[in-house]
């Protein structure tokens, strides 16, 4: 699946909430065992601040073993590096990388960083394997922001996706809808939700693009990935809100 393809746009206004990146991979018991210190001086120039943060890790027994005993958790840690704002963060566990940020400029900004990132994790462990990779973008359009009306939803997102709300908004307290697509090489999660609160009416439009079969990948396997998903991101996006949103949002 691919919607339509549009002229990339960097927004002046810009709906991003949130940018996720994750990738998962089997236990590597280097990272449960030892601290991450070689990858923390990799990254501390722009992550300096460090949370460590308990996890939860299910052990799986086989029936009938020997040691066969009721399923215990087992503590694992979390190591979060973040930036001096807070508002960019580098997640490392024992099963899985991930970064985030909500202060999104643009591709070109993130995916640099991302490579910084993913340059540390494989330099410093023996990881080839993995079982999930997936890039997430969360969009709010705030309507009362922008300066537009929010009689009609059909003017502000694609009247496709708003079609259940047509005739009776204002009643509407709290509206989701969720889609999974399959594309090339993976799948697309679309998710598209109205909240109301005293702020006013807030449209969601999630997508999280992601493959979630076990595959063997390098850094430039993973960023070549990415770079697909960000192209059916954008292309989503745009055929996702109307041209007046796309107007107010100033699209240069």
């Amino acid at each position: 699946m691919r919607s339509p393809t549009r002229a990339r746009v960097v927004y002046e206004r810009n709906p991003l909430a949130e940018v996720i990146f994750q990738i998962r991979y089997p236990i590597n018991l280097a990272i449960e065992r030892d601290l991450p210190t070689n990858f923390q001086k990799a990254l501390i120039d722009s992550y300096p601040l460090l949370d460590v943060k308990r996890g939860v890790q299910l052990q799986l027994k086989v029936a009938g073993a020997i040691d066969d005993q009721p399923f215990e958790p087992r503590p694992s840690r979390v190591y979060d590096f973040t930036d001096i704002e807070r508002t960019s963060r580098v997640s490392l566990s024992c099963d899985s990388l991930s970064f985030s940020t909500t202060k999104y400029k643009d591709w070109d900004h993130f995916r640099n960083a991302l490579g910084e990132i993913l340059a540390a994790f494989f330099s410093n462990y023996d990881q080839s394997l993995f079982t999930r990779v997936g890039l997430r973008y969360v969009n709010a359009i705030k309507p009362a922001e922008l300066g537009l009306s929010t009689e009609n939803p059909a003017e502000i997102m694609n009247p496709e996706l708003v079609a259940p709300l047509t005739g009776f908004t204002e009643r509407v307290f709290e509206h989701q809808a969720l889609t999974i697509i399959e594309i090339p090489d993976g799948k697309i999660s679309v998710r598209m939700a109205l909240t109301k609160d005293e702020q006013g009416e807030s449209y969601i439009f999630d997508t999280d693009a992601f493959h979630d079969e076990m595959f063997q990948a390098n850094p430039d396997d993973v960023l070549a990935r990415l770079e697909q998903y960000h192209l059916q991101h954008s292309d989503l996006f745009r055929w996702a809100i109307g041209d007046a949103v796309h107007a107010a949002l100033g699209p240069t």
